[in-house]
């Protein structure tokens, strides 16, 4: 179907975690298909569930149509709601003026200081 999806994923995450998270926040039915596929010479095959991200950044997708899904208004609240309560702290806060900071100085110690960012978010989401 060429949709596309973008979730923030602690660094920890597994295949069968984003499967599961993909599940969650596209709300669909049960007995739905998620694939998570790696490309290979002649085609894709299926990633391993226990495999984790290591670092990737786009993953290829088969199984169940996304098309039709239709994004009711309680998950996106809850989704706004777990993001306003994360950035809503003082570590946030704190964390973002040391990323800015840090971009100043370098890239690298802007990358590095984002990436510390995220993980604080990301187990909002």
């Amino acid at each position: 179907t060429e949709a596309k999806i973008w979730l923030l994923v602690p660094r920890s995450a597994t295949m069968s975690d984003i499967r599961a998270k993909i599940m969650l926040v596209l709300g669909l039915p049960r007995g739905s298909t998620v694939r998570l596929l790696q490309q290979i010479a002649g085609g894709f095959t299926p990633y391993p569930d226990r495999q984790p991200i290591n670092g990737l950044t786009t993953l290829n997708c088969a199984g169940t149509a996304w098309h039709g899904v239709v994004f009711t208004q309680e998950p996106l609240r809850q989704l706004l709601e777990g993001i306003v309560a994360v950035m809503d702290t003082q570590a946030f806060r704190a964390d973002f003026e040391h990323a800015k900071l840090a971009y100043s100085a370098s890239l690298s110690a802007g990358v590095q200081a984002k990436a510390a960012l995220q993980a604080r978010l990301a187990p909002g989401l």
